[in-house]
């Protein structure tokens, strides 16, 4: 089974490296060990936690505990809201299942005291998302369409966009397919409406995905097509992306047993993923090329 790469909406935190990390965490411990007033020291707090969050969520729950404590003393009610909105995320990152569905709906709930109407639709999309990766497809629909009727009602329509393109990355991956292509082609429709050129060409790759998914290789070459082409219109296209979108163009191909034109995909692939240094896909790359021979 040939692998590819989701061009994920960005409703979580972007990884950092390990160097970064550790230079950044260093600051903000200097930082700590002179800070007084209990509301630096939470914004510090939090903020060491934050830069832990991706690599470290063990230590980065640590930081948070210790921020939420100082939220309730202080009684910073948003504050402790999103810092339990972390905890939810460095839980699931765990595979805590119930201990994050427990964080992320204690922020709920208090996003929902505080009206914070565009908090609580992504804490109910969290929330849903928790549910998913624990196999429980009906509650994962019921909170998915509670953050979809809050967008709606806001007519927030950059939050629907990225709810409705997350939402068909999460039925693409549980196999309903058809299903996923209504949430994509919606997402699409949005990002048009907008203009968010990150959503049109992120909505156009996955709709490929989802139609490689299909066994149907020659629609999804369409939409990759139109992907290259607008990547092509870009004086500086992101390199990453490039990278994954001809790893997926390779898988396709090699998917429908068109050899040569996968061997040429994956090169490209490697070859951009070497100039970012981006490990993992070349990684993906070479695990699609071992499948392919």
């Amino acid at each position: 089974m040939f692998k590819i790469f989701l061009l994920f909406i960005a409703l979580f935190l972007s990884v950092n490296c390990t160097a970064q990390v550790n230079n950044e965490v260093d600051s903000l411990l200097k930082v700590l060990d002179t800070q007084e007033h209990d509301s630096a020291i939470e914004r510090t707090l939090n903020s060491i936690g934050s830069s832990y969050i991706d690599n470290n969520p063990d230590k980065a729950l640590e930081y948070f505990e210790k921020a939420a404590l100082l939220s309730k003393k202080l009684k910073f009610k948003l504050k402790l809201a999103n810092t339990y909105y972390s905890m939810g995320f460095c839980y699931l990152l765990k595979g805590a299942f119930d201990k994050s569905l427990d964080y992320y709906q204690q922020s709920a709930n208090i996003y929902d005291q505080l009206k914070d109407k565009r908090r609580l639709s992504n804490a109910y999309m969290s929330i849903g998302n928790v549910f998913f990766q624990n196999k429980s497809l009906s509650k994962a629909d019921e909170y998915y369409n509670k953050a979809e009727i809050i967008a709606k009602a806001t007519k927030d329509t950059a939050q629907l966009g990225s709810l409705l393109a997350e939402r068909g990355l999460m039925y693409d991956q549980s196999g309903h397919y058809d299903t996923a292509l209504r949430y994509l082609q919606n997402a699409l429709a949005v990002a048009r409406l907008t203009n968010d050129p990150y959503l049109i060409t992120s909505s156009l790759s996955n709709i490929g995905l989802t139609y490689k998914h299909k066994k149907n290789t020659e629609v999804a070459m369409k939409y990759f097509d139109t992907v290259l082409k607008r990547y092509g219109a870009m004086q500086n296209p992101p390199v990453d992306e490039l990278a994954m979108i001809h790893n997926n163009i390779g898988a396709t191909q090699a998917q429908a047993g068109n050899y040569k034109m996968a061997s040429e995909a994956f090169a490209k692939s490697i070859s951009y993923a070497d100039k970012g240094q981006m490990s993992s896909i070349k990684m993906e790359n070479f695990r699609n090329l071992a499948d392919m021979y």
